[in-house]
């Protein structure tokens, strides 16, 4: 075949990716909590890396970034911010948020780390 005969391969651009990606993990994020949105996510991670694949370092990174704004829209608060706050310890991946209410949740993939100051709201379904 030449080149004008073959099938074009379209491969999604960043653009297109990362709103899937951010619907994807905020539905998530509604239907299980994100304590388990975390654990499925480090069970990924394990898996892949179990198998022999290798991730760039910067994998959970991305993956918690979209959970970050997951939890800025659902739980964002009207004429309040909210700081949110993720990182990956020895623990495992974790998500913390500071709402200007003096609000804060702490969530982890082992759920009897968690832990939640006056954080009395549940999940906005927006």
């Amino acid at each position: 075949m030449n080149e004008s005969t073959e099938p074009e391969t379209i491969l999604p651009t960043v653009y297109e990716l990362v709103p899937v990606i951010l619907r994807d993990v905020k539905s998530s994020v509604q239907k299980v909590g994100v304590s388990r949105e975390l654990q499925h996510a480090q069970t990924a991670m394990d898996t892949i890396l179990e198998s022999g694949e290798t991730l760039p370092s910067w994998t959970m990174d991305i993956y918690l970034i979209a959970v970050r704004f997951a939890v800025i829209d659902l739980y964002s608060l009207p004429n309040h911010s909210l700081h949110v706050m993720y990182g990956n310890d020895q623990n495992g991946p974790w998500v913390a948020a500071q709402c200007s209410s003096g609000a804060y949740a702490e969530w982890h993939t082992d759920i009897t780390m968690n832990d939640f100051e006056n954080w009395d709201r549940e999940v906005r379904y927006a």
